[in-house]
């Protein structure tokens, strides 16, 4: 698990599914979630619900090569930026 200040995401060396903890998210909150790769490029880009249920990438159907990238977590008014690995 990769702890951030207002989220967290496991596995960090992530096969097929990525779990975000928007722990400082309120319920119902709109959750911006952006995938980019080394070169800073947007791979995937979504805004997303928050509810009891963590979120999940699943990151066959998005498309990700086996390498680092960055989870881009923003809310009206907190930014994240995670590293996690593609296997």
């Amino acid at each position: 698990m990769r702890k951030g200040k207002f989220a967290s995401v496991y596995p960090v060396s992530a096969k097929d599914v990525l779990y975000i903890l928007p722990g400082g998210v309120l319920d119902d909150q709109q959750l911006m979630v952006v995938i980019r790769d080394l070169k800073g490029q947007i791979r995937f880009k979504k805004l997303i619900s928050v509810t009891s249920r963590p979120p999940i990438l699943e990151l066959g159907e998005i498309g990700l090569s086996n390498d680092m990238h960055y989870l881009h977590l923003s809310t009206e008014d907190k930014i994240e930026v995670i590293k996690f690995i593609k296997e």
